[in-house]
This record gives C-alpha cells, sequence and structure tokens, in this order.
C-alpha cells in the first residue's frame, strides 16, 4: 500500500491511514518521514501491533474512532490517505460509498492519492464487488486504476488528477 502510494504521489509529507491493521503500512510511512494520522476502531489491534509488528504509537497521530466519522470532522489535508479497515473479511460499506468518498476527495490535497486495499474476483459474472468499487469511485474521482495481486488482493488507486501514471 505505502508502495502504490508513492508510485503514484512523488511527494508524501502527511498521510491518513484509515485502519490501523498491525501498523505495518503506517509505521513504513513515518519511518519514511511522513506525518502520519491513523483513525482505527478497535482499540484492541494496538497492543498487538506494538507487541509484535514493532509499532511504535510515539510516531504516529493515532485516533480511536470510526473512520467515516473521523472524516467527517477532519480539516487537515493529506497527500495520501490509506483505506485499508475491514470488518472480518468485507470491507465496511460505509467506508465504501460516494459520499465516503466525496470526503476523503475533499481531505487530500490536489493531485493527492487514495490507495485501497481489497479483496474480490476479476472473473465475469463474480465481480460484482471490484465493479461496483470502480463505478462509486469513478463518480468521486477523476481517474482510478486497479491493481491485483495472485490471491485476490484488489488495490485500487484513485485522485482527481485527469490521468494516474507512474
Amino acid at each position: 500500500l505505502s508502495g502504490l502510494a508513492r508510485a503514484y504521489t512523488t511527494n508524501i509529507n502527511d498521510v491518513l491511514c484509515i485502519g490501523l491493521g498491525v501498523g505495518i503500512v503506517p509505521m513504513d510511512f513515518a519511518r519514511q518521514g511522513a506525518r502520519v494520522d491513523v483513525v482505527e476502531i478497535n482499540p484492541a489491534v494496538v497492543p498487538v501491533g506494538v507487541r509484535f509488528f514493532d509499532l511504535q504509537t510515539n510516531k504516529l497521530n493515532l485516533t480511536l474512532d470510526d473512520g467515516r466519522h473521523f472524516l467527517n470532522r477532519c480539516r487537515k489535508q493529506y497527500d495520501t490517505v490509506i483505506l485499508d479497515a475491514f470488518l472480518g473479511d468485507s470491507s465496511p460499506s460505509h467506508l465504501f460509498t460516494r459520499e465516503a468518498f466525496t470526503s476523503i476527495r475533499r481531505v487530500l490535497r490536489p493531485g493527492g492519492t487514495l490507495v485501497i486495499n481489497s479483496f474480490g474476483k476479476l472473473e465475469e459474472g463474480r465481480d460484482f464487488f471490484a465493479a461496483s468499487l470502480h463505478k462509486t469511485l469513478k463518480a468521486a474521482f477523476q481517474s482510478v486504476r486497479l491493481h491485483t495481486s495472485g490471491d485476490g488482493g484488489l488495490f485500487f488507486v484513485a485522485s482527481d488528477r485527469p490521468t494516474l501514471d507512474f
């Protein structure tokens, strides 16, 4: 996720991560010198990241909150937003709406990028989630790119730029 953000965004100083995971992605940005805000809804993941994944909470601005609630109150601007939020093995639907993406676009600096970690199928007839997400992103952003991993991982990159090239 951090690599995709860097591939599409040349100068990353301010990062918002919606979803901590175990802290690997936010810490990667922090180690590179970025100011990193993280919003995480589940406080139980923080000690796991600290104990097992070298999460250093003193290097991040960590807020325990719902990502959508945070976005609606946020007045800061970011070079990139990483959406890495899951509810079990699915994505929290309220973070994948046109309204949520419009809120993310509002907190992005001009030319900034949204990078989304998700899962899905691309085979015809089984690609509903990916097709729906792509269409919803296109309603809020001018450009959308999709990258895949071999294990069903789908990574979307979106921006207000006319094209997304790296």
